[in-house]
């Protein structure tokens, strides 16, 4: 019976399969207007008859605004004729579909200008006798954004692990005299020590135990250098901020920095008013500052020159200026000097060559900044400014 059943079925008719067509067309037509693809069917003349809804939103475009427009409306202008001979070639050859951009980046054209980097597929199709091209395209803005986002870290990942290698090699050979020369003395310490000659030694041993602690201090300045660069680096270093007199500080790093100028053959000049409003600082830091660009002011500054600095108030800060009268520096170098890897190449005399980036890093750990610039007259000038402190109101 059941046989009998099946041969007696009749074939669909028209009607049926017409409809059956009409709701598969219904289906692909929801499935590529949900697409977030944009999805764009041309035909030969490169004319846009489709053009879904992940094609508005990429291109801006509403399909009322491309649907009868050239496909070049959605192309900057400098691609649009290769691009047409491109799908014409594709078009005539044998492939059915290919990838577009496989070998080099294709961009796409926003309705209000934007360019944007796009991945393309394309395919063909015959139908009435002409050749339908459907494009798929996906905007890769974002992954080209993450891409390059990725690959600047990288970059600055590699000059910073190039800069602490540039950087450990200089401290590492300006330690080496320093640490040679506590071994020797020490050494030499001991062998007096052992000796029967050690009262009429006293004076060497005193003089070699002087060296020892100059050696010593050196060392550890050079290493603390190193650990200031690297807390900066790291956004650890901390300062601990309280209002303070700026003269005061900078008259005891002036007394400080006097034995090194009278060595050098350098005048040094502190022309502080005592009438400043106090600052918000760490004076020890602060003190280091000063210390390292007046220090670097009197290393390059020639005999029988001057070193010179000053404080001027400007709105809601106090501006201290290093003024020398050294050879000056070009504009090239004005701009590296705060740069530790260029710093880190440059010869240095007995210190570690970063001064300047732990002073950079220092002012603005207290909200200032500093910057330098060549004297018409000859020799340079310093700046940095530091933050007047504001007395809460009662």
């Amino acid at each position: 019976m059941e046989i009998a059943d099946k041969k007696s079925a009749t074939p669909p008719s028209a009607e049926d399969l017409a409809r059956d067509l009409r709701a598969a067309d219904a289906r692909f037509e929801g499935i590529v207007g949900i697409s977030a693809d944009a999805i764009i069917s041309v035909n030969e003349e490169q004319t846009i008859v489709l053009f879904n809804e992940g094609a508005e939103r990429i291109f801006g475009y509403t399909a009322e605004e491309a649907l009868g427009q050239p496909l070049d409306l959605l192309l900057p202008e400098r691609f649009r004729a290769s691009h047409r001979g491109h799908m014409r070639a594709f078009g005539a050859g044998e492939d059915r579909a290919r990838r577009m951009g496989h070998r080099r980046a294709i961009s796409g054209l926003r309705k209000g200008g934007e360019e944007f980097p796009a991945e393309a597929s394309i395919s063909k199709y015959s139908a009435g006798g002409s050749v339908v091209y459907n494009v798929v395209l996906r905007d890769v803005s974002e992954q080209r954004r993450a891409a390059d986002e990725l690959s600047a870290m990288y970059e600055r990942a590699k000059q910073a692990v190039l800069a602490r290698d540039q950087t450990l090699a200089v401290v590492s050979h300006d330690l080496r005299n320093p640490v040679n020369a506590i071994k020797m003395l020490a050494a030499a310490l001991v062998r007096a020590a052992r000796s029967e000659a050690l009262q009429s030694a006293r004076n060497n041993v005193s003089d070699s135990a002087e060296i020892i602690r100059r050696a010593a201090e050196q060392a550890d300045r050079l290493i603390q250098d190193l650990l200031d660069v690297s807390r900066i680096e790291a956004g650890s270093l901390r300062i601990h901020m309280e209002p303070d007199d700026l003269a005061a500080i900078i008259e005891a790093a002036c007394e400080v920095l006097t034995p090194f100028a009278q060595e050098k053959s350098v005048r040094l000049h502190c022309d502080v008013s005592a009438e400043l409003p106090l600052v918000s600082v760490d004076a020890a830091r602060v003190h280091q500052i000063i210390s390292n660009i007046a220090g670097n002011a009197i290393k390059f500054t020639p005999p029988g020159g001057d070193v010179a600095i000053s404080v001027e108030r400007q709105k809601r800060e106090l501006v201290v200026a290093v003024t020398d009268t050294g050879p000056g520096l070009p504009l090239q170098e004005i701009e590296k000097l705060t740069d530790r890897s260029w710093q880190a190449t440059r010869q240095t005399s007995g210190g570690s060559g970063l001064g300047l980036v732990i002073a950079k890093g220092l002012v603005e750990a207290h909200g200032g900044r500093l910057w330098a610039e060549s004297r018409p007259e000859g020799g340079s000038v310093f700046r940095f400014s530091l933050p007047v402190y504001d007395v809460a109101p009662a």
